[in-house]
């Protein structure tokens, strides 16, 4: 799942969070009437700049483009441009923007133009890194280490990484979390998945509990987590799974800000109402006296080694130097967020699957199969190949209509003769290119879609009656973009694989899964084409006997 995706549906959260703060103050003691006022000016300023940085965004004038740039999208609205439309219902809006304008076009969001590619010209998206830069546009919506200077660089700078120096968190995901090196997170992923299962979903034998699984598994995933990439304290502390939930809800929602504003702006609301100083002050308390006393014993090898000590002892700074611990540990919260914000929705995408296949044959052949492992480990259930085809198959269907931004850093010219200007926005289709046969190819159809249901329908049988590991979970293709293509491939999503089918299994041997209601399924959430989430009705959890 795309990170970025996640930050969209934030924007109504933050009105409301300002909107509550506010009201708060209405209740305070009268000596606190000038605090008041002074907040209530400064909120009724904000949005009267608010509203005329709208109309000045809205009534811009805009250039003009040459002909032989990708062509707008009809329709739309001022500002909103073509939000409604994206948001009901993406499928049908990509395919008549196909059907007006070919395989690539330009749409409107939120008064921004973004160019989008479809089919055979997203690979050239992917492959050419120099001219399309992924990080940037992600570090817009995504502005973790600006929110960390903003709200925390009066007690602590992280270093300075250069555009060609080696990125530390990208550097220690491709050569310590490769597909043969996960299993050193092997115990701690049962560990924790035990303890998470009984702080959050505790239910004795025969009983049936009704629970929110949309509330909990951020929480859940981020233990989890915690435990793999900070150690086995920060994973059984409720004080620093907390934290790491509350700073990826606050820096997620600091995103859209950061994304649609000036910094003048949005700078102000963010350090009123979504400073993350308090957390990344836990995260520095709990961290530093570990790694300071591997740093003193020079344990580089130790037993179970996090992300952290990776970061710590894996390679130097471009100077030369090594890393301090409060310079590793600085690496750590943009990497647990990103793996919170993709993780999280896949489990409960995985979960309402399962709840409405309780009745039929699959969970129950899935059972049976989990049951026969000669050892309950994430390896060996993440060899399944029942289990990788539904996870292969959620990952396919679930996938957003339009994810992946990528800053065009030049002029670019397609392989169909159309240019996007320097400057702009592009992304990717990836629903599209899922749902299109022509995107398998002939040998993929007599290999396993002529035997599967039509591909614009949810099959987890799908992809078992692959005879190689050319379709695993972990695999890319064209076919297949959850995950990215070429260099641009998550290097994490070994280990985030392994982790999510051995918590799926735990919750399927353990629990019958079942929906509040026995009627039709809820609908997926949409918001503007680029997020896709899980109903949010709580799930039935019935404890197994046997």
């Amino acid at each position: 799942m795309d990170a970025v995706s996640t930050l969209w549906y934030q924007s109504t959260d933050i009105l409301q969070s300002v909107s509550r703060t506010s009201l708060l103050q209405h209740y305070l003691p009268a000596s606190s009437s000038t605090t008041i006022d002074k907040r209530r000016i400064v909120l009724s300023t904000l949005s009267v700049v608010f509203g005329s940085y709208v109309l000045w965004r809205t009534t811009v004038r805009q250039k003009r483009r040459p002909n032989s740039e990708v062509k707008a999208v009809s329709g739309g609205l001022p500002f909103l441009g073509h939000v409604l439309e994206s948001s009901h219902d993406s499928l049908a809006f990509i395919n008549r923007c196909k059907a007006e304008q070919g395989p690539a076009f330009r749409i409107r969001l939120l008064g921004q133009d973004l160019y989008v590619v479809t089919g055979r010209l997203i690979p050239e998206v992917y492959h050419n890194i120099r001219l399309y830069n992924f990080h940037e546009p992600h570090h817009e919506v995504l502005p973790i280490h600006w929110m960390q200077e903003l709200c925390h660089g009066h007690k602590f700078k992280g270093e300075h990484i250069g555009p060609h120096d080696r990125q530390p968190a990208i550097y220690t995901l491709q050569h310590y979390f490769k597909a043969n090196q996960v299993t050193i997170f092997s115990k701690r992923i049962q560990d924790g998945t035990k303890i998470t299962l009984e702080r959050y979903i505790h239910v004795s034998p025969n009983e049936k509990k009704v629970i929110p699984v949309s509330d909990i598994m951020p929480f859940m995933i981020s233990q989890v987590m915690s435990f793999c990439l900070a150690g086995r304290k920060a994973g059984t502390s409720p004080e620093f799974v907390d934290a790491l939930v509350s700073f990826t809800k606050k820096v997620c929602r600091a995103g859209v800000l950061h994304a649609l504003f000036p910094e003048w702006l949005a700078v102000p609301i963010i350090k009123g109402f979504f400073s993350v100083e308090q957390e990344l002050d836990l995260f520095m308390e709990m961290l530093v006296p570990e790694m300071e006393a591997l740093l003193n014993e020079n344990k580089d090898d130790i037993e179970e080694p996090t992300f952290i000590s990776k970061v710590l002892f894996g390679f130097p700074k471009a100077n030369g130097e090594m890393r301090t611990p409060e310079e590793a540990i600085y690496h750590y919260p943009g990497m647990a967020l990103a793996a919170v914000v993709t993780v999280t929705p896949t489990v409960l995408f995985v979960l309402y699957e399962l709840a409405y296949l309780s009745t039929s044959p699959f969970i129950e052949e899935l059972r049976a199969e989990l049951g026969q492992l000669e050892e309950w480990t994430p390896e060996s259930i993440g060899r399944n190949k029942l289990l990788d085809s539904l996870m292969r198959e959620i990952l396919r269907y679930k996938v957003s209509a339009m994810a992946s931004p990528h800053r065009v850093m030049a002029d670019a010219t397609l392989s169909n003769g159309q240019t996007i200007p320097g400057g702009s926005i592009v992304i990717t289709a990836p629903y599209d290119s899922h749902t299109d046969s022509n995107t398998y190819g002939v040998e993929a159809a007599a290999m396993f879609l002529d035997k599967s249901l039509p591909l614009d329908q949810f099959d987890p049988y799908r992809f078992i009656y692959v005879g190689d590991d050319s379709k695993k979970s972990t695999s890319i293709g064209p076919d297949y973009l959850a995950f990215g293509l070429f260099s641009r491939a998550c290097p994490g999503r070994f280990f985030a694989l392994n982790m999510i089918k051995y918590i799926v299994a735990e919750l399927v041997m353990k629990y019958n899964i079942t929906p509040v209601s026995t009627g039709k399924r809820p609908k997926d959430s949409e918001y503007l084409g680029t997020l896709r989430l899980a109903p949010s009705d709580p799930l039935v959890f019935e404890r197994r006997t046997n």
